[in-house]
């Protein structure tokens, strides 16, 4: 069974967008080939023991858990190849972290801090790396952001994103680190230029390797000594990790990237209604529901004295500015469902609410707000 999607990379994976327009497939054939993929992932995980259901907090949003960007200045390297003391810097320190937490699941993404220089983008990150840098390094204010790479890591519990930082500082290689649980510059910095590693999940790292290599065959393609930190490695082709195994780093979805939503519904309907297209709804008795049993909820996100119309309002403007998690189709009435996970704009607060899908009335209905 295909479903649950725990999310889709269509935003920098162009994959399904290429397949849609040079075959010409319409929405119904674009749906059987999403949940073909799905399910052979769900094949391959299985024959490699990997659940599926476990990689549920990798790759959707948590909104107990905390996620850092750590900066390098890979110029203090003494390894040809920075990547690989980077590495031997963090990796312990992630493992120190969340040793208590043998469980611990995270997205690592790692790669220079390269913005395209013709539109002077290198001043706007070391803007932000100064305006959003933590912590009591020594900082060069007069960095050239060009010579700085960076490491981000997701899912993490308050006791473990202490611990880590609590641990940086004692190498001259390491300038710097911001918390990114929320939006910032540097966050959507990150989002834009950093590819994701590998997932850890548990004491197993999962990577991806080319396609021309046998699904049966667990290979590190990378030049990160996982053995040496007592981890696995388990391998996914890299047409399937990269389609579902990539966690998005939150950011602003811009004008012609937008293409994201489109294929994540269309994953769990045969029909597709671009969202902006679609009256989200919070019937009377939902409503009731939310102010009665979710009194508490609504309170500690300031949501209390809302109105029905607002909540409604709030919702779709958080729904247009995130993206579609937990993809599903309900087994009684075959009715599509998904879940968004948005920032307040006016605190420091996340909202999860759960939502049905019906593009053909263009009318998307709250299910569960939290």
């Amino acid at each position: 069974m295909a479903y649950p999607i725990h999310t889709i990379d269509s935003r920098d994976n162009i994959l399904l967008e290429v397949i849609r327009g040079s075959m010409r497939l319409g929405d119904q054939k674009m749906h059987q080939v999403i949940v073909d993929a799905k399910e052979e992932l769900d094949q391959v995980l299985k024959r490699k023991r990997i659940s599926y259901a476990d990689l549920k907090n990798v790759l959707v949003p948590q909104e107990e858990k905390r996620e850092i960007l750590i900066v390098f200045d890979y110029t203090k390297c003494q390894k040809s190849h920075y990547g690989l003391e980077v590495f031997d810097y963090y990796f312990p320190r992630l493992l120190s972290a969340t040793r208590k937490a043998k469980d611990s699941k995270h997205a690592v993404f790692f790669g220079d801090l390269i913005v395209d220089s013709i539109h002077d983008k290198h001043r706007e990150v070391t803007t932000a790396l100064v305006e959003e840098m933590n912590g009591s390094f020594e900082f060069p204010l007069a960095m050239d952001a060009r010579k700085y790479c960076a490491v981000y890591i997701n899912n993490l519990s308050n006791e473990s994103y202490e611990k880590l930082v609590s641990s940086l500082g004692e190498s001259e290689i390491c300038v710097c680190y911001s918390d990114c649980t929320f939006s910032s510059k540097i966050k959507t910095i990150a989002a834009m230029v950093l590819p994701q590693a590998y997932i850890k999940l548990g004491s197993n790292i999962i990577l991806s390797h080319g396609d021309d290599i046998d699904d049966t065959i667990d290979v590190n393609e990378s030049l990160y000594d996982f053995d040496k930190y007592r981890c696995g490695v388990v391998s996914i082709r890299e047409t399937l990790y990269h389609l579902f195994l990539s966690f998005k780093i939150d950011r602003p979805i811009f004008i012609g990237y937008d293409k994201d939503s489109i294929d994540l519904l269309n994953s769990i309907s045969t029909v597709v209604k671009p969202l902006e297209e679609c009256a989200v709804e919070l019937s009377e008795a939902k409503f009731g529901y939310i102010n009665d049993i979710k009194a508490s909820n609504l309170k500690r996100k300031g949501l209390e004295q809302a109105s029905r119309e607002e909540l409604q309002s709030l919702i779709k403007k958080g729904l247009m500015s995130t993206y579609l998690y937990n993809l599903r189709v309900n087994d009684q009435d075959q009715s599509a469902l998904f879940s968004i996970i948005f920032e307040l704009p006016y605190k420091r607060s996340k909202v999860t609410v759960g939502l049905k899908y019906l593009p053909v009335e263009s009318k998307i209905f709250v299910t569960t707000f939290y």
